[in-house]
């Protein structure tokens, strides 16, 4: 009978290859086959190319999910005394149990060996999703204990803008790039979006998304970001003159939309006057000293200013001053 070799038994040198030829959430589930091969990943420095990290943050559990050509899901989460944790592809999971243990001290473990495999320090993204839960204990005792977090993208979602702004400061704001905000909502009819708009997070990110709901958004607290997508009905016609007027002089802006936004054409072609071209309600506007053109288009819900280059104009549009 053939004898059957595993791989803990192999050298150093070979299980080294073997490591460096597999992605995070393989090194995971090797991690997990017994004492010897854990202790020879947490002593192995390969590094994991490619592979996109998210990390969801509920305040009563974690979900981290790694990307590389399919989705792989690492569930965490408390179930009386013990922390179960899931992990596998859509409904295909394994799960185990960790007795007498935090789920927040076992998604620490786990988050610093994807770390210590991962390709680069910092995150794809990191969400916080609260779903109308209005006691944030358990998740700022989670951000207490993880303490800071190098993500490229931060999300909130149903969260309010008190609560956003303290938790920026678990976040690196040099390596942040976009900020996603979902629902935010009011405590109190007199809430306004400052805690947020006033956060260095705020003021250094190049895009961001806000869907929000009950604010009264100001156009100015958007002009310094780069790409930026907001959800707004309100927005007086005068604050879509004056954007056109900041992307004409703003070396940084390169796409502002407005979306769920209504206003017939009439009252924009009263401001802008007739529309660049006969086929489309759009408006080109030449840049003073450059080669790119303000691109205004009006759909039934959305305006939409881009900036793009002169060469990329239609054939007979007109370009307005």
């Amino acid at each position: 009978m053939t004898s059957q070799t595993l791989l803990v038994d192999f050298p150093a040198v070979i299980k080294s290859k073997v490591l460096e030829k597999l992605n995070i959430y393989s090194i995971l589930t090797l991690r997990k086959v017994c004492h010897n091969l854990r202790e020879f990943i947490g002593k192995n420095q390969s590094k994991a190319t490619d592979t996109v990290i998210d990390i969801n943050l509920r305040g009563s559990s974690i979900e981290i999910a790694l990307t590389l050509q399919e989705t792989k899901r690492i569930y965490l989460y408390n179930n009386e005394n013990e922390c179960t944790m899931s992990w596998g592809y859509l409904d295909d999971f394994n799960s185990i149990t960790f007795e007498n243990e935090c789920f927040i001290d076992v998604f620490l473990r786990e988050f610093e060996a994807i770390m210590k495999h991962h390709w680069r320090p910092v995150l794809d993204s990191v969400s916080v999703e609260m779903y109308g839960n209005r006691d944030y204990s358990n998740l700022h005792n989670m951000l207490n204990k993880i303490k800071y977090l190098h993500s490229e993208k931060i999300s909130f979602e149903d969260c309010n803008p008190i609560q956003i702004g303290e938790m920026f400061s678990f976040f690196d704001v040099k390596c942040l790039n976009k900020i996603v905000i979902e629902d935010c909502f009011k405590k109190t009819a007199d809430e306004d979006l400052l805690p947020i708009t006033s956060t260095v997070h705020w003021k250094s990110a190049r895009c961001v998304v806000y869907r929000g709901k009950d604010f009264d958004l100001k156009i100015q607290d958007f002009l310094h970001f780069s790409d930026v997508e907001i959800k707004c009905n309100s927005t007086p016609i005068q604050d879509i003159a004056s954007l056109k007027e900041e992307f004409l002089k703003s070396p940084t802006l390169t796409r502002f939309v407005i979306k769920n936004y209504y206003y017939p054409t009439e009252r924009l072609s009263a401001v802008f006057g007739d529309p660049s071209t006969q086929s489309d309600n759009e408006w080109f506007f030449r840049i003073p000293n450059s080669e790119d053109v303000v691109h205004l288009t009006e759909s039934l819900l959305d305006i939409s200013f881009s900036r793009i280059k002169n060469k990329d104009v239609p054939v007979g549009a007109v370009i307005k001053y």
